[in-house]
Formats: structure tokens, sequence, C-alpha cells
């Protein structure tokens, strides 16, 4: 039986893709809605009120852009390495909101004055003038601590549980099981339900021949995601060592069924039934491996070894 390192890295790179996939859907989403209330306001306004419209929603973008300057991002790159450390996290985002602070002054010291002579110009009466720049005034000081305090939730939650799963996974390539055990352990501790690391904690605990732990936690990644591919796949593995071999190729079955482009799927399930003496079955999966991967050498020896023997 075969258990590859590559299973895990398909199984990051799929996840990761869907992510991607999951945010340029919602981004996708969120243009197409302001763009649509673009029209609308280009549409409802005059010329002279759109004019005054766009002034203020480009002031109102200066001002965040200059109040911002790098900060949110700069408090997403630290934090990253201090947001275990509560003190030093916190000094972070006190440092991150005083800065914003000073350029936020500075910002408003800028474009208000602009705001007000653009406004004027363009035909803006003084209420008007006054009600817009107060405006801006009110749009700014609410997304003042915005890019700093959003990055609270995401460092201590989704953020931090994917990194001790990529690392996890990066020590078990390396051969530092332990370690990878550990890992993994820590993601399930910030999600108890997380099934890729309950998985690769079922991988982790294999290589290091735990095999009746191994298959508790596959089994749970199964009960929280019953379409897990990899961890039909690995626990099939872990169920042939003990000699489980109906049960295993029933996983394996449904390995190649969720996803029929899993060749380790259909190799082990060919050997499973081959070692069962379903031999005409064991033909059909060999075959199916070949056309996944024709330079799979075990699979096409065995596919011979087989035809010879009718």
């Amino acid at each position: 039986m075969q258990q590859q390192n590559w299973g895990s890295r398909v199984a990051w790179f799929s996840r990761w893709t869907l992510r991607l996939v999951e945010f340029g859907a919602v981004q996708g989403v969120v243009q197409f809605l302001l763009a649509v209330v673009g029209l609308l306001i280009v549409h409802s306004l005059s010329k002279p009120e759109y004019a005054l419209f766009a002034i203020t929603n480009s002031m109102l973008s200066a001002f965040s852009f200059m109040a911002d300057l790098g900060i949110g991002i700069g408090v997403r790159s630290i934090g990253g390495r201090v947001c275990a450390d509560r003190h030093r996290f916190g000094q972070l985002v006190n440092t991150a909101l005083v800065l914003r602070k000073r350029f936020a002054l500075g910002s408003f010291s800028i474009f208000l004055p602009l705001a007000a002579w653009m406004l004027s110009h363009n035909g803006a009466t003084l209420f008007q003038t006054i009600l817009l720049c107060l405006s801006i005034a009110m749009g700014g000081a609410f997304s003042l601590g915005s890019s700093v305090w959003a990055v609270s939730p995401g460092l201590h939650g989704e953020y931090r549980r994917i990194q001790k799963l990529d690392l996890g996974n990066a020590l078990l390539e390396l051969g530092r099981v332990p370690e990878a055990i550990a890992q993994c352990e820590a993601a399930l501790r910030l999600k108890p339900d997380y099934a890729d690391a309950h998985s690769n904690l079922g991988n982790a605990l294999l290589r290091a021949g735990r095999t009746a732990e191994a298959i508790a936690h596959y089994e749970q990644a199964l009960h929280y995601r019953p379409e897990h591919a990899d961890a039909h796949n690995n626990l099939g593995v872990a169920l042939a060592q003990t000699g489980r071999w109906a049960e295993a190729i029933g996983h394996w079955e449904s390995a190649a069924q969720i996803r029929p482009d899993f060749v380790d799927a259909h190799f082990n399930l060919a050997a499973a039934l081959e070692q069962s003496g379903r031999t005409a079955e064991a033909m059909r999966q060999y075959e199916e491996v070949l056309q996944l991967d024709p330079e799979y050498r075990e699979a096409r020896e065995r596919l011979q070894r087989l035809r010879a023997r009718q």
C-alpha cells in the first residue's frame, strides 16, 4: 500500500485554491454591486450634484489612504509573529493607533480645506460645503481604527490554525514527526472540528506507528467532512495495516468516487482487490491508474502479471 507525501500537498493546494476562488467570487459580487450603485447614482443625480458627490468621495478615499500609509499591512505582518504574546501584541496595536491618529490629523489638515475649496468652486452653497466636509470627517473618523482592529480576529483565529497546520505538514515532510504531531494538535485546540487538522494528525500518527490513534483521527476528519478524499484514502491505509481489508476497500472506493482522478486511491483499491482475489475488479482499477498516470510503473507491472495468469 502506498501513502504518498503528495497527498498532503495536493490537499493544501486544493484548500487554498478553493479559498482563493471563494474570495474572488465574493469580490466579484461586491464589485458588481458597487458598479450597480454607481450607475444608480449617476442616473439619479444632476451633473452639478454628481460633481459634488465625486469630490466628496475622492477626498474621503484620499484621506483614508494618507491616514493609513501601510499601517494596517504592518500590523498584519508583525502581528503574525507576536500575536501569541498579549502584551507585545497590545503594544503593537496601541502604537499603530497612535500613528493612525497622527497621520489622520495631518490628513485632515490637508484634505478638509482642499475639499471645502473644491466644493465651493463647483457650485456648493456654504451649507452644503459644511455638511459635506462634516461627512468626510465623520467617515474618516469611523474608519480610523478599522484597519488595525480588524487584524486581531484574523490573527487569533483562522490565520493561526492555518499556520499551525501548514507548519505541521512541512515538519512531517521533513521527517520531524513529533513536532508535526504537536503542531496539528495545536491547530485542533484552536478549532476542534477542523477536518484537515484531524486528517493530517492521522498522517503524522500513522508515520509514528500509532495506528489506532491515526484511525481515530481519520474517522473524526470524516465525521466533520464526509467528502474528505485524503482522509478516506489514508484511513484505508491504516485499516489495511490492521488487517481490516473489507473496511479499507470501502474507504478507497469512497475516495475514488469523491475524487475520480485520485491515483493513489485507485492504486490502493486495486492492490486490495488483488489481495482479496477479486482479479477482474483489480485489473479495472490498475487500468484506471494507468489512464490517469501512464508512467505508473508498479501499476503496469501488476496489471501485466494479472493478465499473464489468465
